[in-house]
């Protein structure tokens, strides 16, 4: 109930994602455990909070970016190399593949995200968040998938196994892609071996191991 005040600062500082050999130097001397922070000169650094496997973040000024990224021997890459790194690990990410007021937290992986506490008060969602995992009617989950033999759709494009919807792309690179999967759908044409097919491309689907998808799931 302190009285506070919030200034945007974004202006004077830079967040950067740390990924690739630099990370991993990183990870082995100071471990993994994901949202591990530790202070810099004139600012911070953690690990993803989400996934360690993601590396990790930089805070630090802007006017001493360039100084910092030298001196810590990290080079520049570009936003295409941070989304092949984040869909090689599966990860979604916010606006893109989680659409604001549409998607829900649970079939965004939020809880195996470190994005929700099912132990916690209230929160915006808690009552409809709740229901569905204490009923286990998560239908859809946030999954990569991988062209077989060439690209990936464009995002929208939608997944079909025969005449069943499986799912929706969103945002890709190359061969991989993030997708909406209908688990259910999924699994009944992995056990009738139906290819899933988008605009004439077969798809693959990942399952990350740090996705936890239920035993057991209906059937439609």
């Amino acid at each position: 109930r302190a009285d506070v005040t919030l200034e945007d600062v974004s202006a004077h500082y830079v967040v950067a994602a740390v990924i690739g050999e630099a990370a991993s130097g990183l990870a082995d001397a100071i471990g993994d455990e994901s949202g591990t922070a530790w202070p810099l000169e004139n600012g911070m650094a953690y690990i993803d909070p989400r996934q360690h496997t993601m590396g990790f973040r930089l805070l630090v000024p802007t006017s001493e970016r360039d100084g910092t990224y030298t001196k810590l021997a990290f080079d520049h890459v570009s936003e295409q190399d941070y989304l092949a790194h984040r869909l090689a690990h599966g990860m979604p990410e916010g606006g893109v593949d989680i659409v604001p007021e549409k998607a829900f937290l649970l079939e965004s992986n939020f809880d195996d995200l470190n994005g929700v506490d099912h132990h916690k008060g209230c929160y915006i969602g808690q009552e409809t968040t709740s229901r569905t995992k204490r009923r286990g009617s998560v239908r859809k989950r946030l999954l990569p998938v991988n062209a077989l033999g060439g690209e990936a759709p464009s995002p929208g494009s939608i997944i079909k196994a025969a005449d069943a919807d499986i799912g929706t792309i969103f945002s890709g690179l190359g061969p991989r892609a993030i997708a909406s999967i209908r688990i259910d759908r999924w699994k009944k044409a992995l056990a009738n071996d139906t290819p899933l097919i988008a605009d004439g491309v077969t798809l693959h689907v990942d399952h990350p191991s740090w996705i936890n998808l239920p035993d057991e799931t209906e059937t439609s």
